[in-house]
């Protein structure tokens, strides 16, 4: 019976050592909980305020979104109107070019329709100089040889005279025609006098 009481004793003195040891872990479990509790407290905390700047900054991309859309739209409202403004101008430019250069040309056209009107008489006039310097070289040779007083020599003189005359007016024109073919050279058409 010693031996029961002593076998009573040492599970009593073994429940002693569990019990504390349980009431121990049992401590510890709590302090654990306890901790775990704040840790879960601190961890919900950071989430709600990580929800709060979620939130925060998705309202704030959704109204940069928005404003972002609205310039889009207004950069192509503004593309569309310098498009079609350019394509505007350009065909006011290029019809007053075209018009301008048609004007210019249909211009030179006739002046050098004109000229060209001119050529048989320049070269009539030429050729017409060229007999009235041979007459006139002839009538000087021949005014070498016949006396002063010699009738036809005063006929001839008239004659000089008359083709001296046309000659000056021909060499005019000539002139002016020259002068006219110069201007039209330098590109003066406009200043033209007919």
């Amino acid at each position: 019976m010693l031996e029961k009481l002593t076998g009573k004793l040492e599970i009593k003195e073994e429940l002693k050592e569990l019990k504390s040891q349980v009431e121990d872990i049992l401590s510890r479990q709590k302090e654990s909980n306890e901790s775990l509790r704040k840790d879960l407290a601190a961890i919900n905390n950071s989430i709600t305020s990580l929800e709060n700047n979620k939130n925060s900054i998705i309202s704030s991309l959704k109204k940069d979104l928005e404003e972002m859309q609205s310039a889009k739209e207004e950069l192509s409202q503004s593309v569309k109107s310098m498009q079609e403004m350019q394509s505007t101008l350009y065909s006011q430019v290029y019809g007053r070019l075209d018009n301008a250069l048609k004007e210019h040309v249909n211009s030179l056209k006739s002046t050098t329709d004109e000229f060209e009107s001119l050529k048989p008489d320049v070269k009539n006039t030429m050729l017409l100089l060229s007999s009235i310097r041979e007459d006139i070289n002839r009538l000087k040779e021949l005014s070498k040889t016949i006396k002063l007083q010699d009738l036809q020599l005063s006929e001839h003189m008239n004659n000089v005279q008359r083709l001296d005359d046309e000659k000056l007016r021909l060499m005019r024109q000539i002139d002016k025609l020259q002068d006219i073919i110069a201007k039209h050279r330098r590109g003066d058409v406009r200043r033209l006098t007919y």
